[in-house]
């Protein structure tokens, strides 16, 4: 052997040895997709689970992996969100092997954002500030208002009622300093417009309630949002089945009320043993009346909702109609309400287009009696002053009045024979459009209008009490309409 073979002797060992070992490696590419919408992942890490031989997607989602070990080997795609997937694979030396990967969404993460206007935010992320009540974490039973919902669910909010009347409406607190005054509720935003009135909502169609306790939380909606903010999403179509088979759903209640607890009155019979005892001058009626029977009873509160969902991946909607009938504890107050409304998804140009929209309209009905002073028209003040020995009518079947007193007259009567009225419409409509433009770069449009038209009626005839020669009577017209207009890029 010359010089130069022992000189190339070593080289061409080395040139040996490293093909030898390139030969016992493969090569593996693919792509990685969003299962959910079919959209490749860029920025996706794959990985060779065990070794430190890994790579991540490029802009169109594909990925190589090279100088990777043959054998049984297992690859592993992972994705901030989504659940990784792994697969094994058997590789041979030399070959190259095609496999893709689909990503499924994270459902654990997702339900771990709240709403707080144009975007989310991490519960990790937020304090004290924001809360969030999913639908089914509500309250359940007889709800008069939606706002009854989340009554007792939220620390730092209150709620609150007062008596069993159906008409009277809830009163909420959200802490604050400008909360501890009067006139201070909360803005109530719906599927992304504010001001509309949450009582124009179905409580079954509510799906989660997100409130905004501070100034900072709400600094979005100006100030509009100084005493909070309450944003009501409603329940949507379902897109998940890959059908438009229709889903129905129907539900109800019959529920009752009653008076907790009575003043302790005194009866007839004890008023006239009292009156025969000291030998008193007294103008007995005859009667023994309990007038707190007279005016109280059991109200009957009524719930019907049936709703139909469908939807496949492209679009969905989910329509309703819910009627509620409600009757308070007091004799004429009574409360009823119908509500219909629909909502629809749908996307388009390979989901980079998606297009939200809703309407909805309330018809109510209202019927109120007067019960908060001390006036002569006060139901329970006069029940409460009447001398149970007065009859509620008159040998004729009239209504049986008598001036024993200033002031004085028959709860009864007040309540048949003064109409206290009113009705309402309530309309509201929204349109939703986002724009994936390109990577990152989206742009959207928001449409918002609501109406609230309403009616009162009163009237008070002049035979509702002694020395009177006329009546009195009234009628009201309102209105309401707001217009929104919002773009985002």
């Amino acid at each position: 052997m010359n010089k130069i073979t022992k000189r190339m002797m070593p080289l061409l060992l080395l040139l040996f040895a490293i093909s030898t070992a390139f030969a016992q490696t493969a090569t593996i590419r693919g792509i990685v997709v969003d299962k959910s919408t079919g959209e490749t992942m860029p920025g996706a890490n794959v990985l060779i689970k065990g070794t430190l031989v890994g790579t991540s997607t490029d802009f169109d989602g594909n990925y190589v992996l090279e100088n990777v070990p043959t054998g049984e080997v297992e690859v592993e795609a992972s994705f901030v969100g989504f659940l990784p997937q792994t697969q094994k694979v058997t590789l041979s030396a030399g070959q190259t092997l095609t496999l893709n990967f689909d990503l499924d969404v994270d459902a654990v993460i997702l339900e771990e954002t709240v709403v707080i206007g144009y975007g989310v935010q991490k519960k990790s992320d937020r304090t004290g500030a924001v809360a969030s009540i999913k639908a089914d974490e509500m309250n359940a039973g007889v709800l008069t208002d939606p706002v009854q919902a989340i009554q007792g669910k939220i620390a730092g909010v209150s709620v609150t009622k007062k008596g069993g009347d159906p008409n009277a409406g809830f009163d909420i607190k959200i802490r604050g300093a400008s909360s501890l005054s009067s006139g201070t509720n909360p803005l109530y935003v719906v599927d992304g417009i504010p001001g509309v009135d949450p009582t124009t909502i179905a409580p079954e169609d509510i799906e989660s309630w997100n409130v905004l306790k501070d100034a900072s939380a709400a600094a979005i909606y100006g100030s509009r949002g100084a005493n909070g903010v309450i944003i009501i999403n409603t329940k949507r179509g379902t897109s998940k089945t890959g059908t438009r088979d229709a889903q129905i759903d129907f539900s109800s209640y019959l529920a009752t009320d009653m008076v907790a607890n009575r003043l302790d009155l005194l009866s007839a019979d004890q008023i006239r043993s009292y009156v025969s005892e000291n030998n008193l001058n007294f103008e007995d009626g005859g009667a023994s009346t309990d007038w707190q029977d007279e005016i109280f009873r059991t109200g009957m509160s009524q719930n019907y909702n049936l709703s139909i969902t469908g939807g496949d991946q492209k679009a969905s909607y989910r329509a309703s109609l819910s009627h509620q009938d409600f009757e308070g504890v007091i004799i004429g107050t009574e409360k009823q309400r119908t509500i219909g409304r629909i909502n629809i998804d749908q996307s388009a140009f390979d989901d980079r287009l998606t297009i939200s929209a809703g309407l909805s309209g309330t018809f109510e009905q209202n019927d109120y009696i007067s019960y908060t002073s001390n006036g002569p028209n006060d139901v329970l003040y006069q029940a409460f002053q009447r001398n149970p020995t007065d009859p509620v009518y008159d040998a004729d079947g009239k209504y049986y009045e008598t001036q024993r007193q200033f002031n004085y007259w028959n709860p009864v009567a007040l309540v048949q024979d003064i109409q206290n009225e009113r009705s309402a419409k309530r309309f509201f409509g929204f349109f939703k459009a986002d724009l994936d433009i390109y990577r990152g770069i989206s742009a959207g449009v928001n449409l918002g209008y609501t109406r609230d038209d309403y009616e009162s009626f009163y009237f008070e005839p002049s035979t509702i009490r002694l020395g009177t020669t006329s009546g009195y009577g009234r009628r009201a017209y309102g209105n309401y309409e707001s217009r929104i207009l919002e773009t985002m890029v």
